[in-house]
This record gives structure tokens, C-alpha cells and sequence, in this order.
């Protein structure tokens, strides 16, 4: 078992709840960390699975571990906040509980800190798996934002989002993709909405948009898995609706801060694509029933529609195009026109594209 940690440089925080089934080889990713100075903090959500005593019970003994238990809130945020405030590492390393890292991550993460100095975020890169019905995990590929051709560059996270879109990617909102220096956090009072879903779509431009000081590790260290119960893949009703008030969130915060034109075209181009394809995207429009759809399509427009115009300004051509379509279905409620838009041309055309580009 692991020694008692005094300040350490690296907290691994996760949020846990109803992932009982694989808390085991969450913890046991983290306890055969080659580095093993480190805490992890569980922080559990009230579950229906055992999640709690199984933390307690896989980690007894061992005093890099603490297990914190929190009232149910519906999402990962409390759990995170909690990290946020309450670690004691200077670096915050974010997993999932139904998640698992590789042996070397922390190790990695000193040698990166080490070579680059003090950073607000280290950028790293995942791999992603789907559950298969027996259990086993089948790989899906790799995901990231900055990978091996921006190794040894200090940016800051504006230059760090510019050079993702030019590199023909948007950027990934996934927060356990990244190392976090827990002070940036707190100066800037960058903690997640408590109880939305999605809640990484919100926090991690804001996050980026502050930081001064980052680097890339093209170390692919986080393992994401699919399965059933995700929050990606478990869409419920009130998911559509936590999305429109991210976005909503999103605009408040463009047009509260002085952003250069070339990370707006980001943000337009990234958020933009966001809503097209949980309202529009002909696989998503059905997931959701049409009564929360709709309802969330007019939260969002009841608040921004008059902002939409300039935010699409600066997005690409197909994007600006749909804007007058979907004003008008907000003016009046008649969406066919712009269901039409997205059905039998823009995501045509899109596939279309990544066909060729495939080639």
C-alpha cells in the first residue's frame, strides 16, 4: 500500500456514480501508477450499486486515497468543484469513475512539468473504447486536440484553440484530456455549472480562454469507454435541455470578453457545430422527444436569437447559411425549412466531404 502523501504535486479527482461494476479496475489503474506520488480523490455521488463501499473497500489501507461521498446531483460537476476546492496536489488530473488511465500517466506528467515549468494546462490525448456485451472493451481510436507536432511549444490556450482549428479538428471539450494547475482554476473561479449534464461543453472554452501557459504531451494516457450508461450515449430529456443552457452560457460569454477574431471563428464554427447536431443532426433529432426539443430550441433563441447573426459572421459559409433559416423558425415556429437544410444538405455535403478527404 501506498505511503501517506504530504502535498503532493498531482491529484487525480474523480467523479463516481452507479459505475460500481468498474470502480475495480478504475482504482486498480490508479494505484499501479509507476510514479506513486500522487492522491486520488473518489468523489462518490449517492448510487444504487454499491459505488461507495466498493471505493472504501478497494482502497482501505492505502492513504493516497480519499473517498468523499456527496448527495446525488445528476452530473459530474459538484464531484469536480469538489476536487477543485478541496485537493491538495498542484496539478488536478481529472477521470471518470467508469474510466481507467495508463501505469506511466503521473510520471509522464512530472517529466512534461519538469521540461516545460509551471503550466495552467498540460494537453494530452485518450484512447476510446466501446464496450462490448461481454464486457470486453473493442478500440475505437485515439481523440485529442494538440498531439506530437506541437510537442515543445509554450502557447497560450487562445493560441492553443486557433491552432486545432487550423489543424481541420474542433475542439474536444472532454476535461479528462488535460492536466489542470489547480490554482488557475481557482484565481479565475473556473468551476463547472453544478448539476448540468454535458458540463464539459461549457467549462473547457472558458478554461482555455484564461490560461496562459500551455504545452502538449503526445502521450495518449486517459482510456474513455462507451458503454451504455454514459452520459453521452444515455441521452435523457433533460440533456437537450443542459446543452441549449450551455450554449446560452457560451454566448454570455462571448459577448462579455474581448476575444481576438481568429478565436471567435473558433468558437462560432465549434459551438455553432454543437447545436446543429443535438437539434438537427438526423440521428439526434429523434433521441430526444419533441416536446424537450423544441422547448430547448426556444430557451436558447428566447435569449440569444438576436446575437446569432454576429456569432455566425464569423463562422464558415455553411454554417452562416443556416442562420436565417433557423431565426425563422424561431420567429415563427415553423421549422421545416431549416430541418429540410440540415437533412438533405449540410450534413450531405459534410459527408460527402469526409468521403474525399478519405481518399
Amino acid at each position: 500500500m501506498g505511503d501517506a502523501v504530504t502535498q503532493p504535486e498531482f491529484s487525480i479527482v474523480v467523479p463516481a456514480c452507479n459505475v460500481g461494476r468498474y470502480a475495480k479496475d478504475m482504482i486498480a489503474s490508479i494505484r499501479n501508477q509507476t510514479d506513486p506520488d500522487f492522491e486520488a480523490l473518489l468523489v462518490v455521488e449517492e448510487s444504487t450499486d454499491g459505488t461507495l463501499e466498493i471505493c472504501r473497500a478497494e482502497t482501505a489501507g492505502d492513504a493516497r486515497f480519499r473517498v468523499i461521498s456527496l448527495p446525488r446531483s445528476g452530473s459530474a460537476s459538484n464531484s469536480r468543484n469538489y476536487g477543485i476546492r478541496h485537493a491538495a496536489g498542484k496539478y488536478l488530473v481529472f477521470l471518470d469513475g467508469d474510466d481507467w488511465i495508463e501505469p506511466e500517466s503521473i510520471g509522464r506528467f512530472r517529466e512534461a512539468v519538469r521540461e516545460y515549468g509551471e503550466l495552467d494546462i498540460l494537453f494530452a490525448c485518450g484512447s476510446e473504447y466501446g464496450e462490448r456485451p461481454d464486457g470486453g472493451c473493442r478500440y475505437l481510436g485515439r481523440f485529442l486536440n494538440l498531439d506530437g507536432a506541437d510537442a515543445g511549444k509554450i502557447m497560450t490556450g487562445n493560441e492553443a484553440a486557433v491552432r486545432v482549428l487550423r489543424a481541420g479538428r474542433l475542439p474536444s471539450v472532454c476535461v479528462c484530456l488535460s492536466v489542470y494547475r489547480r490554482e488557475f482554476l481557482l484565481e479565475h473561479a473556473l468551476f463547472q455549472v453544478p448539476g448540468m449534464r454535458h458540463e464539459d461543453l461549457e467549462w473547457v472554452p472558458r478554461v482555455w480562454y484564461f490560461a496562459e501557459r500551455t504545452a502538449v504531451l503526445d502521450y495518449s494516457f486517459v482510456n474513455y469507454r462507451k458503454h451504455a450508461g454514459s452520459v453521452t450515449t444515455s441521452l435523457i430529456p433533460q440533456s437537450i435541455h443542459d446543452i441549449a443552457a450551455a450554449l446560452d452560457a457560451l454566448f454570455d460569454f462571448w459577448f462579455s470578453h474581448d476575444a481576438p477574431g481568429e478565436l471567435r471563428r473558433v468558437w462560432a464554427s465549434h459551438w455553432l457545430s454543437v447545436f446543429f447536431w443535438y437539434f438537427y443532426h438526423p440521428q439526434y433529432i429523434v433521441k430526444f422527444p419533441e416536446k424537450d426539443r423544441r422547448e430547448a430550441f426556444f430557451e436558447f433563441f428566447n435569449r440569444q436569437g438576436h446575437r446569432c447573426r454576429e456569432v455566425a459572421r464569423h463562422a464558415p459559409r455553411a454554417k452562416r447559411l443556416a442562420t436565417p433559416l433557423l431565426l425563422l423558425a424561431w420567429k415563427t415556429g415553423w421549422e421545416y425549412p431549416v430541418r429540410c437544410y440540415f437533412r438533405y444538405l449540410y450534413y450531405p455535403l459534410i459527408a460527402l466531404k469526409g468521403k474525399a478527404a478519405g481518399k
